[in-house]
Parts: structure tokens; sequence; C-alpha cells
């Protein structure tokens, strides 16, 4: 193979190999030898596997090669080890070891010779005598080991005749072979073979016949001599000594897996990258040999541990769980030993192994083993990545590049790196298993219960009761809105907040719809026990359910195991007519507020029960949005109200909405029930691993309607989460609208008030949100996302649910956490391991080509980034354009976009901020989002596939680029930079959790 170089010419044999060497003895610059060192080991692997051997000009040059590695080695200063290493790693273990092991080639190239010359005129051994000479002067490579040790089996068997290698031998008579065997010439081939096998002693599976003592005897040849009294001095030397002389004797009596191989490697790696910053005698010797030695622990790792993961540990169960983790521990070691992996890499083997070693006293601490495991699976892919990465570097515009990259797959796949890659997928097999039993021990539970009936599937929620359902009190029964429910009702309880309180309510459980599917009970069941809920909420309430005096509103919301927004169906204000509306205004200070809870419940039950598009109900009335209604007077709101409904029972298509608020409330809960039907659901909770038994949930709970224009909507983020908090002025962020309901805030219908405004406006209830802060987040160990509504000066906590952060708000959060002593070191580990040694990429437009790039709308950056991609505003279009996409919305996010969330880059919202449903999706998938951009669907016949964004005329599938980072949005196509986030500030925190991971693997690095 020719691998061409612009600064030291081409590589065609193993001399050319040897005079890069000598070059690059006197080059400083790493990038060089990088480059270098690349296209050598490239060169290597491809003459081996094409050619099974090294070619040099001479026989000689193979040893001259092992010479020039040397003397490289000996002027390598040690900058860059991590980088540089791999490589180094990978040219030694690839080149033969004939003068370490004091082997001369010319000897070898004699008794060839001599053999030959013996037997060349014998009919029988005469040709393959000749052959074995011939290969031996081509090769010195595995090529005459192999030959050698098929000719020696053909000697000892009772054939007369063979093909060896290319070589026939036939009529060979038993007496013919014993005389060959039994002579001394012969004797000194199988010598020569032997100190081939030395030589190429850590490629190939060439060990696989040593026994324990000739691998040790190997090792101890390769330090003869140069362990000096200077080496001895050297901290990290009694550390390898130690863990060698301890495999020693375990491996009397026991296997390679209990000599904790990695822990020898760990500890000779940190010996050779002390050894490269000094200046020790026969340096380059040193290093050659001490990274031969490893290379054959490497080889003896990857037998041994390969056999082991693929058969002891191919399906982990709780009896081999410790013991898979102590051999991942181990494993780990090993990959970092070849140089593969960071520092952090190894930092999380050394946390996991200082874990094991508590278990006995802690064994809650098991639970840390997951999120650890998934860091470093994390941080094992991206260690793939950038070594492809950097090979590929250097493959562009090469004839050989598709055999060039198979090589590349085989310096993972031939290397413990590769193993540890199965071991932890079968480790993260068994968390997915064992995630699952939850589930199982709630469908056990029921099981005990004998004969189930639907008050087996309801319970009961608000700070005026404090009933307990027991072990069924968990999240995958109850479903995650009602386990807050409970949860905020006690804390509200607990620490006694004055106008502070949760709407009183009922929850049905997420396997509810399921067993009433699988005949445990009847739909009717289900209505039976609504109307129940509803009498007992009349007690508890004072009000009076369908009274238009006093009308006691309800809602049925959706609740599963997971957070669905957009997905899972609600409805609102349910138990008001035209009747009850028209009468209620009468009693109420603004009577217009009936008509709005009126209208709400018209629209939130077309949408969820009737499945109607009520964006385009509402402006077939003349309206832009429900929020535009909301904002008239009463007159011109009943008129609207009157409109809505006309319209519904003309696109109800025979279904329409009933008057009768049991009949309301009976068909809302049974929609949100199978709004758990759909396709986009079905295929969310496959990827989320639910189990089918456990579907969503329903609450009947009463609804505050806004009666005011006092009263408040919105939503209490206890952090940041963006930023965390860097750059901004209070450690919470809020959203809220007065005189709306709270979902003109999450359908992002409005541009909501921020945290000052809150502060300012509502005092009281700021610093009661941050006393039930206080007590949240020790309670989930999360920051958390609180929904509320102020009626009356009362404020309602709607909802409590684990906070959506952005990868820095979540480091950051986590430290803070620990700060306040919420997080042990080992929650905080936990927490951020999955981010502490990746970069934070930020994606900006590159501000030197945005001079001339008019700006065609600006909005509100929710969540930064940059991105050019084509315009969606029909879910049902995205199947029509490839590349990027940018969904634009005026307000929700619907299914079918969540569920392609690996086609959109990008989110654009008409109105809205950072709690808009579109933000939340954004946040969630780290996409660029801008809200409250002004934008219209052009409504003139013939245009109205147009969308109009500011004056600009789009159409769907057009290019678009926006700057979530400043809110602006262009036409031209602007070049985009990604360019890593170093903030001062966020740095320091990175740093003091990894100094934190320092302090707790401490007692167990030097181990």
């Amino acid at each position: 193979m020719y691998l061409g170089s612009d600064k030291y010419g081409e590589i065609k044999y193993v001399d050319d190999v040897s005079r890069l060497l000598t070059e690059l003895c006197g080059e400083r610059d790493i990038a060089v030898i990088k480059e270098k060192l690349v296209d050598i080991v490239l060169f290597i692997r491809y003459e081996l596997k094409t050619r099974g051997s090294l070619k040099g000009i001479k026989t000689e040059s193979l040893g001259e090669l092992e010479t020039h590695v040397i003397k490289f080695l000996a002027s390598y200063n040690g900058h860059d080890f991590e980088e540089l290493y791999h490589l180094i790693y990978e040219l030694i273990k690839q080149i033969p070891k004939f003068n370490i092991y004091g082997i001369d080639i010319t000897e070898l190239r004699d008794i060839a010779h001599d053999f030959e010359a013996e037997y060349r005129y014998d009919p029988v051994f005469g040709s393959i005598a000749a052959d074995i000479r011939k290969l031996t002067h081509q090769h010195l490579s595995d090529k005459v080991i192999s030959k050698i040790e098929k000719f020696e089996q053909f000697l000892l068997s009772d054939k007369t005749s063979a093909m060896i290698d290319g070589s026939t031998v036939y009529n060979v008579s038993k007496e013919a072979k014993e005389d060959l065997l039994e002579s001394e010439i012969f004797q000194e081939l199988l010598e020569l073979k032997n100190k081939l096998k030395i030589a190429w002693s850590d490629r190939g599976d060439t060990k696989n016949g040593m026994s324990r003592e000739e691998f040790f005897k190997v090792i101890d040849s390769n330090l003869s001599g140069l362990i000096t009294d200077e080496v001895k001095t050297l901290k990290n030397y009694e550390h390898f000594l130690h863990h060698l002389q301890r495999a020693k004797e375990v491996l009397k009596d026991k296997e390679w897996e209990d000599a904790a191989i990695g822990r020898i490697r760990y500890n000779l790696k940190k010996l050779i990258e002390e050894i490269t910053l000094t200046e020790t005698k026969n340096k380059g010797e040193l290093l050659f040999r001490l990274i031969t030695t490893d290379s054959l622990l490497e080889q003896i790792a990857f037998i041994y541990y390969s056999n082991l993961v693929n058969t002891k540990y191919k399906i982990i169960t709780d009896n081999t769980y410790i013991d898979a983790l102590h051999l991942l521990v181990d494993l780990t070691f090993c990959v970092r030993a070849v140089g593969h992996g960071t520092k952090i890499l190894g930092r999380f083997a050394l946390l996991i192994e200082r874990i094991l070693l508590q278990l006995d006293s802690r064994p809650d601490r098991i639970a840390h083993f997951p999120s650890i495991v998934e860091a470093m699976n994390s941080e094992l892919e991206n260690n793939f990545l950038a070594i492809k990465e950097l090979y590929y570097s250097y493959l562009s515009d090469r004839d050989n590049a598709p055999a060039l990259t198979a090589i590349l797959n085989n310096i993972i796949r031939e290397k413990t790196t590769h193993v540890l890659g199965i071991l932890i997928n079968s480790i993260k097999n068994y968390d997915v298993r064992k995630s699952a039993e939850p589930y199982q021990q709630i469908l056990d539970e029921l099981k005990n219960r004998g004969k189930l009936t639907i008050k087996d599937f309801v319970y009961s929620f608000g700070t005026d009761i404090d009933e307990s359902i027991g072990k069924l009190e968990k999240i995958e029964f109850m479903g995650g809105k009602g386990f807050s429910q409970i949860r905020n009702s006690r804390i509200l309880r607990s620490i006694k907040l004055p106008n502070f309180d949760v709407p009183k309510g009922y929850g049905f459980s997420t396997l509810t719809w399921y067993h009433m599917q699988k005949g445990f009970f009847t739909v009717d069941d289900i209505r039976n026990e609504i109307f129940r809920m509803i009498k007992n909420l009349e007690k508890r309430t004072g009000k009076k359910y369908g009274d238009s005096d006093n009308p006691l509103l309800l809602m049925a919301r959706s609740g599963s195991v997971v957070s669905m927004p957009g997905i899972l169906d609600t409805v609102s204000h349910i138990g008001i007519n035209k009747e009850i509306a028209d009468r209620w205004s009468k009693n109420l200070k603004e009577p217009a507020r009936a008509y709005q809870a009126y209208i709400s419940f018209m629209l939130s039950y077309a949408k969820s029960v009737l499945g109607l598009d009520t964006e385009a109900l509402v402006k077939e009335t003349g309206f832009d949005s429900y929020v535009s209604v909301f904002r008239e007077g009463l007159f011109i709101m009943k008129d609207a109200a009157d409109a809505i409904f006309q319209a519904i029972q003309e696109k109800g298509c025979g279904a329409f909405i009933p008057d009768d608020p049991y009949e309301q409330i009976y068909k809302s809960a049974i929609a949100v029930f199978r709004s758990f039907e759909s396709d986009v659901v079905k295929k969310q909770t496959i990827h989320l691993g639910i189990p089918e038994q456990f579907q969503t949930g329903c609450l009947i709970q009463e609804c505050v309607p806004v009666l005011s224009a006092n009263d408040c909507s919105g939503v209490f983020f206890t952090r940041n989460p963006n930023t965390g908090r860097i750059g901004s002025k209070y450690d919470e962020q809020i959203e809220f609208s007065d005189g709306f309901f709270g979902n003109v805030i999450a359908d992002g219908a409005i541009t909501p008030g921020n945290t000052e405004d809150f502060i300012r406006l509502h005092p009281e209830h700021y610093e009661g949100f941050r006393k039930f802060k206080y007590v949240d987040e020790r309670i989930q160990r999360f920051p958390t996302d609180i929904e509320f509504a102020i009626r009356g000066g009362v404020a309602y906590i709607v909802q409590s649910r684990v906070l959506k952060q952005s990868p820095i708000a979540r480091i950051i959060n986590s430290y803070e956490f620990y700060k306040e002593n919420i997080y042990t070191k080992y929650k905080l580990i936990k927490r951020t391991a999955f981010g502490l040694n990746k970069k934070i990429i930020g994606t900006y437009l590159d501000r030197k080509a945005l001079s001339d790039a008019p700006v065609i709308a600006q909005g509100k950056p929710v969540n930064g980034g940059a991105v050019r991609g084509r315009l969606i505003k029909d879910q049902n279009s995205i199947s029509l354009f490839d590349g990027k996409l940018i969904f634009i919305t005026e307000s929700n996010v619907p299914p079918k976009v969540i569920m392609a969330e690996n086609r959109f880059y990008g989110y654009i919202s008409k109105e809205g901020g950072v709690t808009s449903h579109a933000a939340l999706v954004a946040i969630g998938e780290g996409k660029p989002c801008v809200t409250d951009v002004h934008w219209e669907q052009n409504k003139e016949p013939g245009h109205e596939d147009e969308i109009i964004i500011g004056s600009t005329v789009l159409r769907e599938g057009d290019y678009i680029t926006l700057d979530a980072n400043t809110g602006m949005i262009y036409k031209e196509d602007i070049p985009i930079l990604e360019v890593s986030v170093v903030d001062s500030e966020y740095k320091e925190i990175k740093d003091a959790i990894l100094s934190v991971i320092e302090e707790l693997v401490a007692p167990v690095e030097q181990y």
C-alpha cells in the first residue's frame, strides 16, 4: 500500500516506516505526529491483512523497525499523552519483537537455510524445505509459524500425504517422519518457530497455546535488566509490581477473572505515562517493553473476557449482576490501558468499584449503578466515534479506503473495548428488565386482593382528606398527576401554608381501562363511580354540580405514568351549558366570566371528545383565537358562544355537546381513557417500556374557573430550565397570566408575564411558592415544574412534576442541590454523569454574514441555538420533504411532530413563553425555539398554502434560518457555527463536580 505524505514522502516498505519514525523524533507539532502515526498504523495493518506480512527491502528491515520505534519513544516528551497513546500502542502491538527477546534474524534465516540444504534432494521433504526457506526470507511472520506448526502436526499424525499451506508432501512413511522429528535440524526449525512466536506474541491468537508459566516468563523477559533503581523510585512502579505479583499468586489456583488483569494494566499504563514525562535511562526501550507487556495482557484479557461476556454474562440475572459489575470495572481498566476511552470513563469505573465495596453497609446505593453505566456507555460510544473520525480524516481521496475502513473497524473490534461495549449492553438490558419490576409489583398486589371491582382502582386527593391506598400508592398505579396531587396535598398540610390549596378530587388508576376491557367490571361501573365521586365532591366543596347559582365545575384530566404533553386529552369546565352560564353570569361581578368558562368547556370537549379542530372552529366565528374571544365583553362573548356551539353542531357529524352535565362528565372521562389508544401513544409507551396494562388514569377534580381579572394562572419553575440560573436574576422562573385559565399558557396562546412581574403583582404568593418549593424539591429530589391557579386570593397547586431541563441546567442545578444538602455526593454524580465529559455545543449564526441578511421576523428566544431547515405547519406534511424541518405553530405541537422528533430541528410558536407547549417540547428535545412570532396563514382563495411571516410570503417546504439565540428569523442561508459552551461559571461547576468524583474514588484509586 502506498500512503502519500506532503512532508515526509510516501510509505511503501517497512524501511519507509523506519525513516518516517526517524523524522518524527525531532517533530514537536502534535498534529503532525498524530497524522503520521495514523498513516503508519494503517500501512502496517493493511500489509498484515492483505499480505500476511511486512515487506522490507531486506529481511533485516523488520528488526530495524523495532529499533526506530524505540528511538521515537525515547524522543517523545509525553505531551498530549492521551491523544497519542492509542496510536503508539497500536504501532507497537502490530510489529514483531526480535531485539528485545534477543532473537537474531540472521540466525533464524540460517536455520531455514540449513534445513533446506540438508533436505534439498530429499524426494519427500525437499519441496517443503525449500518453501520454508523462501517464506523465511520473505516474511518471518505468522505464515512461517503456521507452516511449521502444521508441518509438525502432520509428522505427528497417521496421515501419509497432505497439503500444508501450499506445500505438498505425499507417500511419507512412518520411519521418515520419526527420523525427521528426531533430527537436530528439525529441532532447530521448531526453535525458529517458537522464537517467531515470541516475536509476534502480542498479535493474533498465538498466545492461546501459552501456559501461565510461559506467559509470565515472557513478561519477565520483557522487563529483564531494565528495572533499575531509577525506575523503582517512580511512584507508580510499586503499584504495578504489587498487582503483577498478586496475579501470579492468584493464578496458581484461580482464573484470570480473579487476577484482575485490568487493575494490573491500569497501574502499568500510569507507569508508562509517568516514564514518558521523564528522561529515564533507556527510556525508549523501557517504554517499548512495557507497552509490549501490556499488549500481551490485552490479548489474554480479550480472549478470556470475551468468553465470559458471551457466555456467563450474555444474559445477566440478579445472581450475576454484582459479578458483572466487577468485571465491568476490570474491563474498563483494560480499555483505558489500550488508550481508548477518556479519563472520566476510568473514574466512573473506580466509582462503581467504591460503591461495590460499600454495598454490605449501604445496599441502597445499588440504585446508582444504572445511571453510571449509562454514562459509561455514552463515553464509550463517543470514543468509538472519535477514533473513527481520527482515522477517517486521513482516508480521503484514497482508492483503498474501503479496505482501510474494514481495518479501522477491527482496531476496535479485536480489543477489550469491543468486549466492554457488549458487557455494558448486557447490563443495560438487565437494568431495563429491573425497571419493569414496579409494574409487576402493582399487578401482584392487585392479584393478591382477590376479586377486583371498580373501587379497587379509585383513590382520592385534597388537603381536606388524608387517605392511603397502601402498596398501590405509586406513580405506576396512580399516574403522574394523581400521585402528584396526593404528594402536594400532604406537603400543604404539613407546612400549613395560608391561602394555598389543592383542587379536591378523585382518580381512576392507570389500570382502569385495561381491566374494564378484560371484563373485571363494565363501563357502566365507571359511570356510576363517577357519579358517586360527584356526590362526594359536592359535600367536600359546598357546591352543587349542575347548579346555576354557584356551580361545581369539574375537569377530566389524563394522567399516565410518564408525562406526555399534548398527546393525552384533558377536558375542563365540565358541568356547564348555555342555561347555566346565563343564570350564573347574573350572580358574578364580571358576568362575562361565566361565558368564558362555557366557551372553554365547549372547545375542550369538542377537541377531546368529538375530535374537532377547535382553532378552525373559532376562526369560523370571526375571531383569530379563543383568547381574542375572552377579551371581549359580555354580549359579544354570548354571541361568540352561540356561534361556537352552532359550529360544533354542524361539524360534529351527528355528535354534539350534551346539555346534561352528567353526560358531559361521563363522556369526557371515557374520551380521556380512550386517548391512550392512539397509534402515537402506543408507540410512545413501547419506547418508554410501559407495559400494555398501564394506560392513562383519569382524574375527576374540581375546576377552579377564572372569575376576576385578578385571578391568575401560571407555571412556577423552581429552577431555570434553560440555564440553571446563569444570567438570571432569580433562581426560579415564572410565567403567568392574569384573567385567563392555565391552558392559554400551555397552548402558547398568549405571551405570559415574567418572574419580576409576578413578584410585583403577587408578592405574598411568591413567598408561599418558595416555601412550597423548599419541601417539594426535597421530596422529589429534582427541580420541579409547578402548575398553579390563583383564584380569589387562594393559590391552587394544580400539578407538580419533575422539570424538563437543558443539559447545562441539569448539571448546574444538580450541583446546587448538592451544595444545599439535597443531594449526596453519589446522587450528584448519578444526576450529572451523563454529561460531565461532553462538550455542550451551541449553534450560532456567523455574525460576519448577517450584515446583508434582512430579518423577516423576530420573536422571543426561549431555547437557544441556530438551524436552517424547511418550514412545516401541517403534521401531515412531514413525509413530503426531506432534510431538516422547522415546525411553525399557533399553539400546540401535535403528536405526529413529537413522534417525529428526529426530523425536526427547530420550533416557532405564534405566542407563548418558556412554559408554552412548543417551548417545553423544544427544551425536552434540546432544539432551538422562538415564540411570540407574528405569522398568519393566507386566507385569500387560491393562496391558502401560503404562510406569511412578518411581511414575507412562504410556503411549506421553503427554507428559513432560525436564530433562537436572538429570536431572529431569516430567509437567507446564513452559515451556522458550532461553538463549545465554556461559560466560566459553568466550567467552574463542572470542575467542582469532577473534584467530587476525585474525592470519591481516591480510596480505591491505588487499591
